[in-house]
């Protein structure tokens, strides 16, 4: 009733079921990636700490092991624990970061639109889901070219 008075409303067109978990996989590989820089950070400060500095990245984690592997180092043996558990977590998520991104080849290749889209120069399997699933059907069909940029 609302919304029929007010004539600023647009309507949306409800989500699939098969858009809507799709879109519960994009998000959950999202909160991985933070989860996995959130422990790289937390790596990172506690080196920081006991005096080995490294720069901001996920990158600068090989760096970071070697000198937790390095039994000369002056790191305290329980720091080496936690730090050791925290290298661990961050490999974990980035096994699962990695297969959800494999299943964004795998949903690319089962929609029509999704295989379209991929036609484009520089769109990537994981953004022609992104853009069938977030994207409006109109914007999809008539603009679809502008996502490429």
């Amino acid at each position: 009733m609302i919304a029929a008075r007010r004539f600023e409303m647009r309507f949306v067109a409800a989500k699939t079921v098969d858009q809507q978990s799709r879109a519960a996989n994009f998000r959950a590989r999202e909160r991985l990636v933070h989860q996995r820089s959130a422990d790289a950070n937390a790596l990172r400060a506690l080196l920081y700490e006991h005096g080995h500095v490294f720069p901001a990245g996920i990158r600068h984690l090989n760096r970071m092991t070697i000198v937790l592997e390095n039994e000369a180092s002056d790191l305290p043996a329980l720091i080496r624990e936690e730090c050791l558990d925290l290298l661990a977590q961050i490999s974990e998520k980035t096994t699962r970061i990695t297969e959800r991104t494999k299943k964004f080849s795998t949903l690319a290749t089962q929609s029509d639109r999704a295989r379209r889209l991929q036609t484009m120069a520089d769109v990537a399997p994981r953004t022609a889901v992104a853009v069938e699933v977030f994207g409006p059907y109109r914007l999809i069909t008539i603009l679809a070219r502008g996502f490429s940029k």
